[in-house]
């Protein structure tokens, strides 16, 4: 049996006709998010250490199995696709006959993946994005009725609706171990990318180096922060030191039943605004 790093159930009566899912899935975490007439209900979130695709595959499935919520039929589900293996291509550029094996060339194919692309709304990108083929031919036949989408692409849509990027704009999203930077000017998008961490001098290495690339001041740069951050923690001490505009971003759902204040609002901040994007 796996155990959730979080698990938040508000108690609320799901008997609604219009229930509707949001999972993210990627190599080390798996989350799902339930929502009653668009009133989040349920969030659960998992770590999985998982060192192969087909051992990722089968710790979803045994979480399926053993969880009646996700067996139910539902009127709406969306996978977010949470994997690194992704390019951003310009839409001028972007050819879908030739997406295969550009992405072939670029990537590899370590995972037997299925190579997925969307159009990234808001920006004029296309995302192109490898799927592991078993992750995908599992969530196809357990919620046949889903939705795909790659997590880049509805995160940065959901940062441009909330942020006026008049000038450039570093967000920051944390989990166990990890983090995803993102960065958008009004040019477009300029960065995304996965980091492993140990140490909050790790963190503070991989934005400084990320504004540097970029030109960026640290002293006028927005900086913002969401996932599993605390506000005590070593790492936004450490980022303190050299970012000057550092804010959380907080969950723009109004919705939400107690359960969701036990922990810090930015804590699931990205599922839940997101959820705003794709239903």
């Amino acid at each position: 049996m796996h155990h959730p790093l979080f698990n938040i159930n508000t108690g609320v009566a799901t008997d609604s006709s219009r229930r509707q899912l949001v999972m993210e899935i990627g190599p080390y975490y798996f989350a799902y998010l339930l929502l009653a007439n668009e009133t989040p209900v349920t969030l659960c979130c998992y770590e999985l250490p998982a060192v192969h695709a087909r051992e990722l595959a089968a710790s979803v499935e045994e979480i399926i199995n053993e969880t009646p919520l996700l067996r139910e039929e539902l009127s709406e589900t969306v996978v977010l696709y949470n994997f690194p293996e992704s390019q951003f291509v310009p839409k001028d550029f972007f050819n879908i006959n030739a997406t295969q094996e550009q992405t072939l060339l670029l990537q590899g194919d370590f995972n037997n993946g299925t190579i997925l692309s969307e159009k990234v709304h808001g920006f004029d990108s296309y995302c192109v994005f490898t799927v592991p083929g078993e992750i995908h031919r599992l969530f196809q036949r357990r919620f046949t009725n889903g939705k795909y989408w790659h997590f880049y692409s509805v995160w940065l849509e959901c940062l441009k609706k909330q942020e006026a990027v008049s000038t450039p704009t570093v967000s920051i999203l944390f989990y166990p171990s990890r983090i995803i930077i993102g960065v958008i000017t009004n040019k477009g998008i300029e960065l995304v990318q996965s980091y492993a961490y140990q140490a909050a001098e790790d963190v503070a290495y991989y934005v400084l180096n990320v504004l540097e690339q970029l030109g960026l001041s640290p002293a006028s740069t927005q900086v913002t922060l969401a996932g599993t951050i605390e506000e005590s923690s070593a790492v936004f001490t450490e980022l303190q030191k050299y970012l000057a505009q550092l804010n959380f971003i907080n969950t723009t759902n109004s919705a939400l039943a107690a359960g969701f204040n036990e922990y810090p609002n930015h804590f699931f901040s990205p599922l839940l605004n997101m959820s705003l994007c794709v239903l």
